[in-house]
Parts: structure tokens; C-alpha cells; sequence
């Protein structure tokens, strides 16, 4: 039975190994829809909207992240993409940890993504 345990724990073990650099790997992703962004906004709105409260919360837990505003393709969806950024640097994320991104397929909201950088980053 302890045999039997040990190897249970050296699979898990292994398993770990396996999927953690995958696990760490994979961008996290939050959603604002244009009906939310509709609102007034205001700092205490901002911060009260899920998506961005979560996002700004993940990417300061997260060492070498960047936090990726995808918005839909064209002129409005870029304006929103913007103020958006203005937005979380004015709420304190530094401006050299938020990246725009045309987000391909997104309509009528905008997706907040946390992304582990390689070049170093943010420590």
C-alpha cells in the first residue's frame, strides 16, 4: 500500500512537471461588454466594473506581465480601447505594462488579457 502510494505521488509529481509550464503559459482573460462600458464613468466606476477590477488584480499578482487591452477592429472600437488604457493608467497601471491590441472577431466588447512577457518585464 505505501508502494503503491508512492508511485501515485512520484505520477503526480510527473504530471506537474508536465502541465505547470503550460499552466504558466496560458494568457488569463477578461471580458468588458459595451453595455457595462455604456455607464458613467467615473474611478470609482472603473474600478467597480468585474473585468477590469479582476484584470488589474491578476496582473499585479502576475511578475513579467503585460496587461493587453484587445478591442473590436475599427474607429469606435479603438476609442474605447484607448480610453480604457487611459483609464487603468490613471487608476496607477504603468503605462509600459498595458498594450493595445485590434482583437479579431471581438464585437461589442472589449477582453482585458494578462500576458507573461519573456524580455524581462515588470519584476
Amino acid at each position: 500500500m505505501v508502494q503503491r502510494r508512492t508511485r501515485l505521488r512520484q505520477a503526480a509529481w510527473g504530471l506537474g512537471l508536465v502541465l505547470a509550464p503550460t499552466l504558466l503559459a496560458a494568457d488569463t482573460r477578461f471580458a468588458l461588454d459595451a453595455a457595462e462600458w455604456a455607464r458613467p464613468r467615473s474611478a470609482e466606476a472603473v474600478t467597480a466594473m468585474p473585468a477590469v477590477r479582476d484584470a488589474v488584480r491578476a496582473w499585479a499578482q502576475t511578475p513579467s506581465a503585460e496587461l493587453v487591452v484587445r478591442h473590436p477592429s475599427g474607429e469606435s472600437g479603438l476609442l474605447w480601447g484607448e480610453e480604457l488604457r487611459s483609464w487603468l493608467v490613471a487608476l496607477g497601471v504603468p503605462g509600459d505594462a498595458t498594450v493595445l491590441a485590434v482583437g479579431g472577431g471581438l464585437d461589442g466588447e472589449v477582453e482585458l488579457m494578462i500576458r507573461r512577457t519573456t524580455n524581462g518585464g515588470r519584476q
